[in-house]
């Protein structure tokens, strides 16, 4: 494209519940946290609008009155986080969270950073309590799973040996037909 410039990326940590949020921003986050591997920068960009304008229409985003390009922040990073678990996680859901940041140097042509990390000690913290909770978790269904294991070993084993004697009854010679 002739002429087209890389937007920056947005300053998410900005972004509060209440405040609103540029219509080209928003597709501008889209395609940096979510563009797949062989698109074009065109093909990202009508992605992400097109999303974007699906849920104007329905209704699940509301443009702001007397702001027809504008979103509310709060609004987007729900629908963002529900859509795309996983990719948006970071993004502040209300006004006393504000963990992400996009790198105030990239821009919609940059590969998004496999890893954003928290911008000071105290969200470092919090990520570190998140991590250490999610592999408790993680651990606890291990267990869980090895237990569920151990209980169906019989069952298989005896599920194997019924397998065997099908088989080997298969492979054996029949006598004549009787009708």
């Amino acid at each position: 494209m002739v002429g087209r410039t890389a937007r920056p990326a947005p300053n998410v940590a900005t972004w509060m519940v209440d405040s609103l949020v540029e219509f080209d921003d928003a597709r501008t986050l889209m395609v940096l946290r979510d563009r797949r591997k062989r698109d074009t920068e065109r093909t990202a960009h009508d992605r992400a609008s097109h999303f974007l304008t699906h849920h104007i229409k329905q209704g699940t985003l509301a443009l702001a009155s007397g702001s027809p390009r504008r979103i509310r922040a709060g609004q987007l990073v729900r629908l963002l986080r529900s859509k795309f678990p996983g990719i948006y996680d970071d993004l502040p859901q209300d006004e006393a969270d504000h963990t992400a940041t996009l790198g105030e140097t990239g821009n919609a042509c940059d590969q998004p950073d496999a890893t954003l990390l928290p911008g000071n000690v105290t969200r470092c913290h919090k990520e570190i309590e998140r991590l250490i909770d999610r592999v408790v978790a993680l651990e606890s269904e291990l267990r869980a799973a090895n237990q569920r294991i151990v209980q169906l070993e019989p069952f298989a084993e005896k599920w194997r040996e019924r397998l065997a004697m099908l088989k080997r009854a298969a492979n054996q010679k029949r006598g004549p037909r009787q009708s």
